[in-house]
């Protein structure tokens, strides 16, 4: 597991941890004293944080040829994984993966063909897969697919979520739809009037995200809005993360608060979906820990984890992160997952790793 509780009332500040008779070897450690009282909580070297390297290099390619996993998603103890040219793989556990044929028919194919698939996510008994030119399709069990006729939209959709028994679906220039029941949607168009998504037909919009009876959706140039039913969006008047050229590439709610993460490291947390507090980028104390771009963060096990190059990040509380550098990845982290026990990641060149509780 990645925290060890003794019952004890004190411990070394570093080091290892001796029993008699036995020795626990227990390196590289801190020690946190103020645990329910007289217990004392361990936590190992990189918060425990010890990432496990999965092999499906059989369903998504290895090398030059290797497709990048964009999306992973678990519900109803089944796992399924997304990404280019339309692959998709489906697991019981996370950790050992089967392919689903590429296809159109309303079967066990993804109904993607060879378009790429961004994201996918499972809410209210239902997966649903969103991807390029504007192509949608659903599953109650992960393993059988069938495509949404119309998603309205005719450019990428990026990701989707659900919440206040709506899902919202975000993509291409500033557009999002929403559908009470994941197959008939409803556009909502760009635009920063009344009615519309708030961002512009120039602002791509990257993730999504419900919590706290409120929507959050994030995008191109640093754009942010927030929603209480879905359908009427409000902009953020400052998300923290600039203007220029700064994407905030992901959206998450957990432990009460909302995390978005993008260009250049940059972190921002908020309770309510309104208003913003920055983590700075960096790997100063206090810092997000990241020098370059965050693509990715999740919410589990009391902790959030953010993705970057090849680096992770974990915070208990939104504010304060520590970096996690044995994560198994060489490149890009585009999605993290919490569920059954566990966290699975994947990224760029097929790659795909899982943390245990």
């Amino acid at each position: 597991g990645s925290t060890i509780t003794f019952t004890t009332s004190q411990g070394p500040a570093s080091g290892n941890f001796a029993v008699s008779g036995t020795t626990l070897t227990l390196s590289n450690h801190s020690w946190d004293n103020s645990v329910n009282g007289a217990y004392t909580k361990y936590t190992g070297g990189g918060g425990g944080n010890i990432w496990t390297s999965i092999d499906v290099t059989s369903i998504f390619g290895t090398g030059i040829s290797a497709t990048t996993i964009n999306g992973i998603a678990c519900g109803n103890s089944k796992w399924v994984a997304v990404g280019f040219d339309g692959k998709m793989a489906h697991s019981d556990n996370g950790t050992s993966w089967t392919a689903i044929p590429a296809g159109t028919a309303n079967n066990t194919t993804t109904t993607f063909g060879t378009s790429t698939i961004y994201g996918v996510a499972y809410v209210n008994n239902r997966f649903i897969a969103v991807g390029a030119m504007g192509k949608m399709a659903y599953s109650t069990n992960g393993t059988s697919w069938a495509a949404v006729a119309n998603s309205t939209f005719s450019g990428n959709i990026y990701d989707v979520a659900y919440g206040g028994s709506r899902w919202v679906a975000v993509g291409d220039s500033g557009v999002m739809a929403y559908s009470d029941n994941g197959t008939t949607w409803t556009e909502i168009s760009s635009g920063t009037g009344a009615g519309t998504t708030t961002f512009s037909f120039i602002q791509n919009i990257r993730s999504i995200a419900y919590g706290n009876s409120k929507w959050v959706a994030v995008g191109d140039y640093g754009r942010m809005a927030y929603s209480t039913n879905g359908t009427t969006w409000t902009a953020v008047t400052d998300s923290t993360f600039g203007t220029s050229n700064n994407a905030i590439e992901s959206v998450t709610f957990g432990g009460g608060k909302f995390v978005a993460v993008g260009t250049s490291g940059k972190i921002a947390y908020s309770d309510n979906g309104e208003t913003w507090t920055a983590v700075p980028a960096g790997t100063g104390a206090g810092n997000s820990t990241f020098t370059g771009n965050a693509y990715c963060v999740a919410y589990g096990n009391d902790k959030f984890i953010a993705g970057s190059w090849s680096v992770m990040a974990y915070s208990a509380n939104a504010t304060v992160w520590t970096a996690i550098s044995n994560t198994t990845f060489t490149s890009n982290i585009k999605s993290i997952v919490y569920g059954d026990g566990k966290f699975v990641a994947v990224g760029d060149n097929g790659k795909m790793a899982y943390l245990a509780d």
